[in-house]
């Protein structure tokens, strides 16, 4: 087990490199993102108790639903909290896409996040540092991982929020 430890250690001391990622469109719908997700050809962006369908061939947005209450198409707030191994170093956020681990830990290089791709048989496939996705230390901007690449939504100075692609693989 220490072996490992020392592994994942080596791991972190290397680096690859950074991403600024491209942007491809401003979503101007959007004021405070709680959520970011993406299933089949779709990105779904939750700003509590709404949800914005956006399409992921032309980022347009197709429509939003939800409010507050309990009743039918309503939604109560809820949080997700999310505690990591005991284990150095600790993992702060892991993923299965496209058969392949991605995993974000606690510890910076060089004050930016790693991002670490693993195949499902634990075989280390890229590192590299992340492009800001970090909020706080507790929480993320949103964020997904799908076909090699990474989705994010940045605030830009207009507080509007810009759609960024970075490839990944």
């Amino acid at each position: 087990m220490k072996k490992v430890y020392g592994f994942l250690l080596i791991l972190l001391i290397v680096c690859q490199g950074s991403l600024p990622g491209e942007k491809v469109a401003v979503l101007n719908e959007v004021k405070a993102p709680s959520g970011f997700y993406l299933h089949g050809d779709h990105l779904y962006i939750v700003e509590f108790p709404l949800v914005y369908d956006y399409s992921l061939k032309d980022f347009h947005l197709l429509k939003k639903f939800g409010k507050q209450g309990e009743g039918p198409g309503e939604w109560l707030r809820f949080a997700r909290l999310h505690f990591h191994p005991d284990y150095f170093p600790a993992v702060r956020y892991v993923t299965l896409v496209d058969n392949r681990f991605f995993a974000i830990p606690y510890l910076k290089k060089q004050g930016k996040n790693q991002l670490y791709i693993f195949d499902l048989k634990g075989k280390l496939l890229k590192q590299m540092d992340m492009p800001e996705v970090e909020e706080t230390l507790f929480s993320f901007y949103p964020f997904a991982i799908k076909d090699g690449k990474l989705y994010r939504l940045v605030e830009n100075q207009d507080e509007e929020w810009e759609l960024h692609i970075t490839e990944i693989e």
